[in-house]
């Protein structure tokens, strides 16, 4: 099992129950009270807490494979520069938000810039926050731009397909990728326990029309 790791490197999850997430959720709060709130969590090293305030999907994304990250706190936003230095995070992280948007219009989904100086270095980035059921929950880009996209699935992929390149989606192309991990497994040595763990809980794969799609769900420009 521990091989696994290395054939999915980034992938997310949280399998809290539905009950304690609610409990630490936004209830009547603004997309910007979970944000501060989030932040503020951080800083005072209540990471169990700061990681309640995410959507219950998002967390059992970032601990499907039961990965861990060497100095990431709190695994579902393992990307953040805000995490990255929760650590010396100090106090209360005033007004960290520059810029807040709605997410191609829909209202159930918005975005906020932020960005707050630490010893002299700025961090900026961007957070997303989702409205369910009278709740505020921190969520994925992906979340909000693939929200209407196919979702099919391989034998260990789950495709979520952006409407302008599913004609490109084709049952010989999924059999190239499932088997590309197969090899991939074969190389690590997997025990067929792994795979068999990975067919069940598949690996999300978005497919993107274009590289701003890239940047939007992902926050990196890739070639």
């Amino acid at each position: 099992m521990k091989r696994l790791h290395n054939l999915v490197p980034i992938v997310l999850s949280a399998l809290l129950t539905l009950w304690c997430a609610s409990s630490a959720a936004g209830q009547g709060q603004s997309p910007l009270d979970v944000v501060q709130n989030y932040l503020d969590l951080l800083s005072s090293g209540n990471y169990e807490s700061a990681v309640e305030l995410w959507l219950p999907s998002c967390r059992e994304r970032a601990e499907r494979f039961g990965i861990q990250y060497t100095g990431i706190p709190v695994r579902v936003d393992a990307t953040s520069r805000w995490v990255a230095k929760a650590e010396h995070l100090t106090g209360y992280v005033t007004e960290p938000v520059k810029a807040m948007e709605n997410v191609g219009g829909n209202a159930k989904f918005v975005r906020m810039q932020l960005s707050s100086v630490m010893q002299g270095n700025i961090l900026q980035g961007w957070y997303y926050v989702k409205s369910d059921q009278g709740f505020y929950w921190l969520c994925y880009p992906q979340d909000a731009y693939a929200k209407d996209w196919a979702v099919q699935e391989t034998k260990y992929f789950r495709l979520h397909v952006h409407p302008d390149v599913a004609a490109y989606v084709s049952p010989a192309a999924c059999a190239q990728m499932d088997g590309f991990v197969e090899a991939v497994a074969d190389t690590l040595g997997l025990l067929k326990t792994d795979l068999a763990n990975l067919a069940t809980k598949k690996i999300e794969f978005f497919y993107c029309d274009r590289d701003s799609t890239v940047l939007d769900i992902t926050g990196q420009l890739t070639k």
